[in-house]
């Protein structure tokens, strides 16, 4: 417990120093070298996994730090969003990140509720998978279609009907383009049983076909 302690003190101390730095080198890299800025925020977005995944999540808010959470959250789902060039690893690492902390965080922090997580993560589950490269049967991108519907799994499972209810009756609609009605309610009640009896396996693939209606 002591050892904790003292690595959750000097993570907490240094924190802001550290990503302010790495913010520096983002904005050096940025206009120059896409190799080195991946490098980059794949070591930072590895750093705020490996804090979350010791547990050490309460960094984020401390008072030396929470200045900084709103600027966190927004970089974590333009992660999610992806690049014009795919970057699978910094998505997927960014999609765990806010799967945990949706865990760890819903209805315990302040403006973390129901509606701030629906409205804010949800739509970006679907940005990449919307696109027209993205191909369902590369094994890289179909890995990383699961690692999208995951966050969908726990916010469900953390939220429930609400979250249910704004992806059936909200985001659901705003993504099929057909006109017909018919075919797009028969999709949406297949996609409620799926989501309703969590079975993921069947929800994975129905997400793809949804977006890719």
């Amino acid at each position: 417990k002591k050892k904790k302690e003292a690595v959750y003190e000097l993570i907490s101390t240094n924190f802001l120093k550290i990503v302010t730095d790495i913010h520096s080198c983002f904005e050096n890299y940025e206009q120059h070298d896409d190799t080195l800025l991946n490098v980059l925020q794949s070591q930072y977005y590895g750093f705020l996994h490996t804090i979350i995944k010791k547990k050490l999540q309460d960094v984020f808010t401390d008072e030396k730090n929470i200045s900084y959470l709103q600027t966190m959250i927004e970089q974590l789902v333009q992660g999610i969003n992806g690049e014009e060039e795919l970057h699978i690893k910094n998505i997927s690492t960014c999609l765990n990140i806010l799967k945990l902390l949706t865990k760890c965080w819903y209805n315990k922090l302040d403006g973390f509720n129901a509606e701030f997580i629906c409205t804010t993560f949800l739509p970006s589950s679907y940005s990449v998978p919307l696109r027209e490269d993205f191909d369902i049967n590369d094994n890289d991108l179909f890995n990383l279609l699961q690692s999208y519907s995951s966050i969908q799994q726990e916010i469900i499972k953390t939220i429930g009907d609400e979250a249910i209810n704004y992806m059936c009756t909200q985001l659901l609609p705003s993504v099929l383009p057909s006109n017909n009605d018919e075919i797009n309610q028969g999709i949406l009640n297949q996609y409620s049983i799926k989501v309703i009896q969590m079975k993921w396996m069947d929800f994975t693939t129905l997400y793809h076909q949804i977006l890719t209606y």
